[in-house]
């Protein structure tokens, strides 16, 4: 699932890239760092990594199947149904997980796919928010140009603290305990850090956010 996340990544990158251009925002294919064709022999390996590895774990080659799909399928979707993209990367994020319980032999209930969801949706927001300038002249209007950039970004930090707030409430077991409180505390600290750049707290929530979803697939829920 890492190296098939990598694969998404790069895609997604050599479909943005005038966008990203636009936008300035200073990825490996946007910047010159890589090339259009290295990028396309970087996607190559990291999808067949991602299936060959699946092949041997066994279980849940269907998830990966949709899951390269939906990530190729991403940045045409989301340049034309651009007031769904935040939907569909949270839907894109609750693979994984999905995939974890496949190969793991376990299933999670619905209640810990919504919090994954709500978080994502609410990162997204604030993402929208720092990229609105840039998305609208790429002629790319979401929900940051009709709610305002400020009101989008409010929006997005409160869902990501309630999902970490309820993930720290409902997990059990003291390694999920301990790192969802931890996710949710460093989260606190992130999104309320005075004269920190909306572009590093989108950064650094990535930590938190690798915290709740371990406690997410360690903990369970009571």
């Amino acid at each position: 699932m890492t190296t098939m996340t990598m694969f998404g990544f790069v895609v997604n990158d050599m479909f943005d890239y005038h966008k990203d251009r636009a936008a300035g925002i200073q990825r490996p294919l946007a910047a010159g760092n890589l090339s259009m064709k290295g990028a396309a022999w970087l996607a190559i390996a990291t999808l067949l990594a991602s299936a060959l590895m699946g092949a041997l774990a066994g279980p849940g080659a269907i998830v990966l199947a949709i899951a390269s799909v939906m990530l190729v399928l991403y940045s045409p979707l989301a340049q034309r149904y651009t007031l769904c993209k935040d939907l569909y990367v949270a839907i894109l994020c609750c693979l994984p997980l999905d995939y974890g319980g496949a190969v793991g032999g376990r299933g999670y209930p619905w209640f810990s796919y919504a919090l994954v969801a709500c978080f994502v949706i609410g990162r997204e927001l604030l993402m929208d928010a720092d990229e609105m300038a840039g998305d609208i002249r790429f002629g790319m209007r979401t929900i940051a140009a009709i709610l305002g950039r400020h009101e989008t970004a409010r929006i997005g930090m409160v869902l990501m603290i309630l999902a970490a707030a309820a993930t720290a409430a409902f997990v059990h077991g003291r390694l999920a305990v301990g790192m969802s409180a931890a996710g949710v505390a460093l989260l606190a600290g992130i999104l309320t850090w005075p004269g920190l750049e909306q572009r590093s707290r989108i950064s650094l929530s990535r930590v938190p956010m690798l915290l709740g979803a371990i406690a997410v697939a360690c903990g369970g829920f009571s």
